[in-house]
């Protein structure tokens, strides 16, 4: 009982500090993206949507709005009501309150519509491209 007591112990410190490593290595990686400077700089009364929302939140410390899903995630189908939040989006955009700030380093957010969606269904205008993603006005 106590070796297992102490393979489960250490296992959960070593996925905690495997954890927090990783986190620190994405975003120290995240940090450097110019996206997130030119966030930054940007008035604070400018909303941001953006697919990488949690990452945009946790390195500049805005307040961030998630593009809306194009699939629902918990059934894996088309989002209902994606056009109603869409023309959310394109009213802040026409009230020249928004931004979109879409990044390629997500894979993992598949529900997410792509640059090309976004493009197809709002007026953007492109602000910067970046290696890593995009930034619309």
């Amino acid at each position: 009982m106590i070796v297992l007591g102490l393979s489960v112990s250490t296992f959960f410190r070593l996925a905690f500090v495997s954890t927090v490593t990783f986190r620190g290595w994405v975003a120290s990686r995240i940090a450097k993206v110019a996206a997130i400077a030119r966030i930054k700089g940007l008035s604070p009364e400018v909303v941001v949507y953006s697919n990488g929302w949690d990452a945009v939140y946790f390195l500049s410390g805005r307040k961030v709005m998630r593009t809306p899903d194009k699939v629902d995630k918990m059934n894996m189908r088309e989002n209902q009501i994606y056009l109603q939040e869409i023309d959310s989006v394109k009213q802040a955009l026409a009230d020249k309150r928004a931004v979109v700030v879409w990044f390629n380093n997500f894979p993992d957010r598949w529900f997410q519509p792509s640059a090309q969606d976004l493009q197809a269904d709002l007026p953007l205008q492109l602000i910067a491209r970046e290696t890593d993603g995009v930034i619309f006005r």
